[in-house]
């Protein structure tokens, strides 16, 4: 699995006050749709990607979608109509952390002046947030 091959509108860019687009807002990257989601789909959207970070984090990836949908108080249907697969869900979920962690790296070179300590801090705030944990052992 590449991150360079997903589908989706980096998560600083929804995060940043964006606009939800046809990429960030179904899960599959249909470029077709151009308005974004409605209040109550978005905030499923939401809830259904912190219940599998959560599942996933507690049980791996091999946890059933059903158990995502069970901690995002919403229907099984609900979840797979914006991720059609685990794999697709996992890549989403992989494609924010990727980008906390790039933006974290961004973050630690412009505070310092010497590279090592910009990675040492990388590190420490990295460590500290949790940031990666999720990433799948593939990406790592």
């Amino acid at each position: 699995m590449h991150i360079q091959d997903s589908h989706w509108t980096s998560a600083s860019a929804v995060a940043s006050g964006g606009a939800v687009g046809a990429a960030a807002g179904n899960g599959r990257g249909d470029s077709s749709r151009t308005t974004p989601l409605r209040v109550d789909a978005q905030r499923n959207l939401e809830h259904v990607l912190r219940a599998a970070r959560e599942v996933f984090g507690e049980l791996g990836y091999g946890a059933p979608m059903e158990d995502v949908a069970r901690r995002a108080r919403v229907g099984v249907g609900t979840v797979y109509r914006r991720f059609p697969s685990k794999d697709v869900l996992v890549r989403r979920i992989a494609e924010e952390e990727t980008s906390r962690l790039t933006d974290q790296a961004r973050s630690a070179l412009g505070q310092e002046d010497e590279p090592w300590s910009a990675l040492s801090r990388f590190l420490r705030t990295s460590v500290a947030s949790g940031a990666g944990r999720l990433l799948p052992p593939q990406v790592l």
